[in-house]
């Protein structure tokens, strides 16, 4: 990454208004953290092109990172009145409202990124998430089932849907069927981790800590590196 940092910046002192470039510096400078040079690169994309999407759209999750949550709703509104339809600001802005805890116009914001390009997983996941807060179940499930439909052709998405489902029959004690949901997540992608951790949770609200065990297990058998990096 820093190899990159290096390259990236050469790249910016031989042309200074080069876009592209600062751009693809302020994404890693985003991914690193550091909020400070990721700011300082966005304002400069913006000053060379005061219109530029993905430019408001870091500004956006900056302010967001920063809390000051008027500035990145200023943002991420336009650049939804920039491009209505590319469904990332409408998802960005429905991250700011579900961070205020304005849940209603969370649900808006995902539902219509979600209209724009159904098979968006992350935007079905807060879906899903916000039905789980208000205790709306069923409607959760219905909504898991059309999206299978939606994403039949990637066994990945379809992974995912199914963990969900696991646990939003976790949530409704529904014990069983949270089982065999997490069972054919792992059946369809069986390098998923969080069925594994779900599944691991279920097991210990019956009290079953040999099987719970043998969850964590799974998980360090199939990802050593990941576990010693995150202890």
């Amino acid at each position: 990454m820093n190899l990159a940092k290096t390259d990236i910046n050469e790249a910016i002192k031989i042309n200074p208004e080069y876009v592209k470039a600062r751009l693809l510096l302020a994404d890693i400078y985003m991914r690193e953290r550091d909020m400070g040079n990721a700011e300082k690169e966005s304002r400069k994309v913006l000053e060379l092109e005061p219109d530029n999407y993905q430019g408001m759209l870091n500004m956006g999750s900056i302010y967001m990172a920063k809390q000051e949550s008027d500035n990145a709703k200023k943002m991420f509104e336009a650049c939804i009145k920039a491009s209505p339809n590319d469904p990332s600001g409408h998802y960005r802005l429905g991250f700011l409202y579900r961070a205020q805890k304005d849940y209603d116009k969370a649900m808006t914001s995902f539902e219509k990124a979600l209209s724009i390009n159904p098979k968006l997983m992350d935007v079905f996941s807060n879906i899903v998430f916000l039905h789980g807060l208000k205790k709306e179940y069923e409607p959760a499930l219905a909504k898991c089932d059309k999206q299978l439909q939606i994403v039949k052709d990637s066994p990945v998405a379809q992974a995912m849907v199914w963990t969900l489902r696991g646990k939003l029959y976790t949530a409704l004690k529904k014990k069983t069927e949270a089982e065999d949901a997490y069972k054919k997540a792992l059946e369809l992608d069986p390098d998923q981790m969080q069925p594994y951790y779900d599944m691991a949770t279920l097991y210990l609200m019956e009290n079953n800590g040999d099987k719970a065990i043998e969850q964590y297990k799974a998980v360090l058998h199939k990802s050593p590196i990941r576990q010693v990096l995150t202890c």
